[in-house]
């Protein structure tokens, strides 16, 4: 479970890293994300049939709405709720799942793929040679960002895509 958080916890952070957040509050908001997703999924982790429970491990934001366990991190840490809707994606679905965590920024973007089941995080170019229907990370966003439901900065492309 582990591996799976991990991929979350760097995946929402250089989505705050590129909108100018200062490091130690990433650092700490990381940690404070990293033990609210692993306490919430303790007794909701099934590697032996991985879709039990994936509706309650799926972590969403849909407007000005955040997932409650950002939103506890962001507590945590200083980070008020009414920075962290600015700060992040306006529509975000992260899929946390034994050994598989997805992503998809706006609805119709393409899903992206943070964990594969193995010990490494799936990169761009892996990406993209594994499955040619999912799109480059930095694809998505461009397609994302062209679209009304999500922010309209460009610096959400670095984010993802290093």
């Amino acid at each position: 479970m582990l591996s799976e958080v991990n991929s979350v916890v760097i995946f929402v952070s250089k989505l705050l890293s590129q909108r100018k957040v200062a490091s130690e509050m990433i650092d700490s908001f990381k940690e404070a994300l990293r033990e609210l997703l692993c306490t919430h999924y303790e007794d909701h982790w099934f590697p032996d049939k991985p879709f039990k429970g994936s509706a309650y491990r799926c972590l969403r934001i849909v407007g000005m709405q955040l997932d409650p366990l950002f939103t506890q991190a962001g507590a945590m840490v200083g980070l008020p709720k009414s920075e962290l809707v600015e700060l992040l994606p306006r529509e975000l679905t992260i899929w946390v799942d034994p050994e598989d965590v997805s992503y998809r920024i706006g609805e119709d973007g393409s899903i992206g793929v943070l964990f594969d089941g193995t010990n490494n995080f799936v990169t761009v170019e892996q990406e993209g040679l594994r499955t040619p229907k999912i799109k480059s990370c930095k694809e998505q966003l461009i397609q994302c960002l062209q679209s009304p439901s999500s922010h309209s900065n460009s610096e959400v492309i670095a984010a993802v895509a290093s």
